[in-house]
């Protein structure tokens, strides 16, 4: 008897295991998503640029590249407020900036896929591509940057063509050789330009939901 128990809850698992597969093989996915996202600072030379966290919005789309494995392609967009602070030995060159920014992510990366049931299968990858800080102020440049992106999250099968996405990420924006972006208001006026220093990098993340439709 209790083999053959065992041998119905193996059948049964598998079944579940395969009936799981089959539904991700050979589709593509859009995934519309909210979030929150972490805006991050960066301590310069000269000061340290904070931005506020807030609101952001992103758009997923990807291709089932093998058997539980994607790619995939991603946009996000923050609307936040951003904030310059010269550090004491700087208040006579440049002052307090405040200003609204648009942080942009554009990424191409891969993630796993585990189905857990025939509902849920979690997921987790990383991405890379470019990061762009839109400053809405005429006088500053945009900045572009190297981005890097590690992602989890899980997908609940809501049909075989509708469901839920819900993920969390950590967002880098990269830069080399110790160069950064600072943005202030001297005595001559706004500003922008390149710093030599030490900094590290803004570490950003966010977490995000949306409904996910597979073709």
């Amino acid at each position: 008897m209790k083999r053959i128990t065992l041998f119905l809850l193996v059948g049964l698992l598998s079944f579940s295991f395969n009936n799981a597969q089959a539904q991700t093989e050979n589709k593509i996915e859009l995934a519309p998503v909210v979030g929150y996202q972490f805006g991050g600072k960066v301590k310069y030379y000269e000061g340290e640029f904070r931005m506020d966290n807030a609101m952001n919005y992103g758009v997923y789309l990807n291709v089932l590249a093998s058997q539980n494995h994607r790619v995939e392609l991603s946009y996000s967009l923050m609307k936040t407020e951003a904030h310059f602070r010269p550090y004491g030995s700087y208040l006579g060159d440049y002052r307090n900036w405040d200003g609204d920014v648009n942080i942009h992510y554009v990424l191409i990366g891969s993630h796993s896929e585990m189905p857990v049931s025939e509902k849920l299968t979690l997921f987790g990858g990383i991405s890379l591509g470019a990061t762009i800080l839109g400053v809405q102020d005429a006088s500053v440049s945009d900045v572009w940057r190297f981005g890097l992106g590690v992602s989890g999250g899980l997908k609940i099968a809501l049909s075989d063509r509708i469901g839920i996405r819900m993920q969390g990420r950590l967002l880098m924006p990269m830069y080399f050789a110790g160069v950064g972006f600072y943005a202030g208001v001297g005595t001559g006026g706004a500003s922008s330009g390149l710093s030599m220093n030490a900094g590290v990098v803004a570490f950003q993340g966010d977490f995000q939901g949306g409904l996910y439709f597979g073709f």
